[in-house]
Formats: structure tokens, C-alpha cells, sequence
């Protein structure tokens, strides 16, 4: 009877124990997620901020000399102030251009990325044909029922048929 009641009595210690253990494990993750949470909330104001300066520079001015209201200042900040309405346009054309440019680049990646992509399951599709063949079935067959059915999922999704054919 003493012998279990030392072991009952070591188990509740190391139960004890492990149980501390996760408190602390708790107490650290809430501590590194409130840290997060405080990180992320700055730097969401700060985006905010930065999008609300483009926003005021992008709108368009009304005069070189006339006060816009609720610019905060931020013409003067960027050194804009003084500075005349083709040379404001001349920068703003300028900033769009390397915009234009920016995303251009961009799109050309994306579109590189979506190409290696489509080569990769073009590659996938031969393989499988290829494999559906040995095995006797009519690969075209196939293409075209799994054709048929993407259609109708996307006619599903448009609403044709809607949640009123479930009912």
C-alpha cells in the first residue's frame, strides 16, 4: 500500500509539473502573439499612413498656391511646395510612368510563373494520357467528360441551377 501510494504521489508531482510547464509555454505564446499583435497594428498604421499621404498627393490640385484641406502638411514635407503645375505634372507623369513600368515587370513575372506552371501539368497531362492508353481507356473520352464537368461546376457557380435544386 505505501508502495502505491509513492507512486500515485510521484505521478500527481510529474502531472504537477507538467502542468506548470504548459502554463509557461501558455504565458511565453501569449506574451510572443501580443508582441505580434502590437507589431502588426503598427505597421498597419503606418501602411494606412503612407496610403493616405499617396492618396493627397495624387489628388489634383487645385492651384499651385491654394491650400488643400486636409493634407495634413504633407506637400510641404515632400519638399512639393513652390513648385509649379507642369513640374507637378511632369513628377506625377513621371511616378506613373515607373509605376507602369513596376507593374508591367510584375505581370511579366507572374506571367512566366503561370507559364512554367501550365508547362508543368501540360507535362503531367502526357504522362497520365500516356499511361491511360497502356491501360486501355479512351484518353479523349476522358478530356472531354472532365471538360463536361468543369463547365457545369462553372455553371453552378454562376448561379444557373442556384441552391434551389437542393431543395
Amino acid at each position: 500500500m505505501q508502495q502505491q501510494w509513492t507512486v500515485i504521489e510521484s505521478q500527481a508531482a510529474a502531472a504537477h509539473e507538467e502542468a506548470e510547464q504548459a502554463q509557461a509555454a501558455a504565458a511565453k505564446a501569449e506574451a510572443d502573439l501580443a508582441s505580434l499583435s502590437t507589431a502588426y497594428n503598427s505597421l498597419e498604421a503606418h501602411a494606412f499612413e503612407l496610403e493616405e499621404r499617396l492618396r493627397q498627393q495624387q489628388q489634383p490640385q487645385g492651384g499651385v498656391g491654394e491650400s488643400n484641406p486636409g493634407s495634413g502638411g504633407a506637400a510641404d514635407a515632400d519638399g512639393c511646395s513652390g513648385v509649379s503645375e507642369s513640374e507637378l505634372q511632369a513628377r506625377i507623369a513621371a511616378a506613373a510612368a515607373g509605376a507602369r513600368v513596376a507593374a508591367e515587370a510584375e505581370a511579366g513575372e507572374e506571367m512566366e510563373d503561370l507559364l512554367a506552371c501550365l508547362g508543368e501539368e501540360q507535362g503531367k497531362v502526357e504522362v497520365l494520357s500516356t499511361r491511360l492508353t497502356e491501360l486501355g481507356e479512351d484518353v479523349d473520352k476522358l478530356l472531354q467528360g472532365a471538360a463536361a464537368a468543369a463547365e457545369e461546376d462553372d455553371n453552378d457557380d454562376k448561379g444557373e441551377g442556384g441552391s434551389d435544386a437542393l431543395l
